[in-house]
């Protein structure tokens, strides 16, 4: 049941992340929970007129004994431009604003045009859907910087772990030197002065759309390429 008519204004509550978006990062909207008192967001819903963002929530009652969640909402990806945002509170029909709890501005800059920045973000993890068993996890930076992981099998048949910490982009495609790393175990101390990586070869990516890539390397004179996509859930 929506209690959110209980609700009085917590203004200044509203916050964005990060302070200072770039290009088509993605913008979250917050609000603390001690801002919510006993409620709990359990919908949202993201309107946009011009450059005015308005964040509905329905809010219920928290489990007994538990605390309330804070708010934490992904507004979207944006051009250039001075942007403000509000988070109101709504009734149970849906469209009756009950509160504001606060409002917020942002300014996006334009793109850096003298470097390549892809539109896509391609973090995520990838597979061969008929080759089942290894894959690799793609993290991208705002800037375009990836890290790749790359899990595979050694010649001996044993799980083997290679990454690729950052690289270049020649248009469509990264490529970064591939390395292998050896640390201690897992289940003792961690000692970071013993782990060691070694340049292993090197790793092209090749985007041909959102979804689909290839994936070409040479590792310890051995060259392959694979298609890729994204794994879906």
């Amino acid at each position: 049941m929506c209690l959110a008519m209980e609700m009085s204004a917590a203004w200044g509550q509203v916050t964005v992340q990060p302070s200072q978006p770039q290009f088509l990062e993605a913008v979250h909207v917050t609000v603390p929970a001690s801002a919510l008192a006993e409620y709990s967001p359990s919908d949202t819903q993201v309107s946009m007129t011009g450059n005015s963002i308005t964040v509905s929530v329905h809010l219920d009652s928290a489990p007994f004994g538990a605390p309330p969640a804070p708010l934490d909402v992904v507004v979207g990806q944006f051009p250039a431009g001075t942007y403000d945002v509000t988070v109101v509170t709504i009734g149970a029909d849906g469209s009756t604003v009950v509160s504001n709890l606060g409002t917020a501005h942002f300014a996006v800059a334009a793109r850096d045009k003298t470097k390549f920045t892809p539109l896509y973000d391609y973090s995520d993890h990838w597979w061969t859907p008929t080759e089942s068993g290894w894959g690799i996890v793609l993290t991208q930076h705002i800037s375009g910087e990836i890290f790749a992981a790359w899990f595979v099998y050694g010649n001996d048949g044993k799980p083997i772990w290679y990454v690729i910490p950052g690289g270049s982009w020649t248009g469509g495609a990264f490529v970064g030197t591939i390395y292998r790393t050896t640390g201690p175990y897992f289940g003792g101390a961690f000692n970071p002065a013993n782990v060691a990586s070694t340049a292993a070869g090197t790793g092209t990516l090749t985007f041909s759309d959102f979804s689909h890539a290839t994936f070409s390397y040479t590792v310890d004179g051995v060259s392959g390429t694979k298609t890729i996509e994204r794994l879906q859930f």
